[in-house]
């Protein structure tokens, strides 16, 4: 997520953070602070929005992609049942053209 990665750059920038004394004011291991900063890993949704209250952005204004609220909630319930979600992952091109079997054209 570039978006979230240059605002969490300049945050630490403008406090002048390092990773640490960021992940301490954000209430995330460094690692993790690391990572959404470097573009390493996306935080759920729930992690996104609570980045934006503590460094005081629109949610909205961190996302790359239109999508991603309802790409990161669709994930988030997946993962509420592994099976499903180990088998999305497993054969997830199966699964692409079962699911577009099943929906009518427009």
């Amino acid at each position: 997520m570039k978006k979230l990665s240059k605002e969490l750059k300049k945050y630490q920038k403008d406090n002048h953070y390092t990773y640490e004394q960021l992940a301490r004011f954000l209430g995330f291991s460094k690692s993790a602070v690391y990572a959404y900063t470097n573009e390493l890993r996306n935080p759920n949704w729930k992690t996104l929005e609570q980045i934006a209250k503590k460094i005081q952005k629109n949610v909205l204004s961190l996302i790359d992609d239109a999508n991603y609220e309802m790409d990161i909630k669709l994930l988030d319930t997946l993962k509420k049942e592994p099976n499903v979600y180990n088998y999305l992952l497993k054969n997830t091109k199966t699964v692409i053209q079962k699911i577009k079997k099943m929906i009518p054209d427009k």
